[in-house]
């Protein structure tokens, strides 16, 4: 086990954060949380909301619900879109209720409801937010492809809370030969995540489908654009 203020923790730590930012086609530092997913989603409700703040909460399983228990812990308050269990949220149901209430300061969304396995339109939801420069958009997508994710939100103010052993599946693995001595590479062009400034092309070795530099495991990671 390396001493955390050792220097080889140093440079792991550091090559971690490259390869979650090219994960999260981000160059926005990607926090690295070491607790559960409510740890995760307490941190992006605490950290940028204030007791008696207005949330708007999307519910429509166990998970939305915990958005919603965790926003009234804090003293927001919270107002719901609440959806029939097993059917995704109507992003214009989001915009009515938006519009219905300027105070309110941040969405909160679950991009995939495993308690009843409905992906919720993260992309709709994020076009209706977009709009808004004075909310936030804040989605659970520890059960989600990050792919799918850092592809189709269009938000440049948004956050984003993940889990290494869930949808992304991210397990350590060997390093990628470096490019001096690999003959696998391949130069490919990636999508820009919620219009921020992300990295428009990065090296990816084709034999083990990874970068160069891909970080070892991690518990959960908050990622924060804009």
């Amino acid at each position: 086990m390396l001493y955390h203020r050792a220097p080889a923790f140093t440079e792991c730590l550091k090559e971690t954060q490259e390869g979650l930012k090219w994960l999260f086609q981000t160059r926005q530092i990607v926090l690295q949380l070491a607790g559960s997913g409510t740890l995760a989603m307490e941190a992006a409700v605490s950290n940028f909301l204030r007791t008696g703040d207005k949330a708007l909460v999307i519910r429509g399983g166990k998970f939305g619900e915990r958005w919603a228990k965790i926003t009234q812990a804090f003293g927001i308050e919270t107002v719901t879109v609440d959806v029939e269990w097993g059917k995704g949220v109507d992003p214009a149901a989001v915009a009515a209720a938006l519009d219905k209430d300027p105070d309110i300061r941040a969405v909160y969304a679950t991009a995939s409801e495993t308690s009843t396995g409905v992906r919720h339109d993260i992309e709709g939801i994020s076009k209706v937010v977009r709009g808004r420069p004075d909310v936030l958009l804040c989605v659970d997508a520890i059960t989600a492809n990050v792919q799918t994710i850092t592809t189709n939100v269009e938000k440049p103010k948004c956050v984003t809370i993940t889990k290494t052993d869930g949808a992304s599946c991210v397990t350590p693995k060997p390093p990628c030969p470096t490019q001096s001595s690999c003959r696998n590479l391949s130069t490919v062009k990636v999508t820009n995540y919620c219009g921020c400034d992300g990295i428009k092309e990065t090296t990816i070795c084709k034999t083990t489908c990874k970068t160069s530099s891909f970080p070892p495991s991690i518990p959960f990671t908050w990622h924060v654009c804009g």
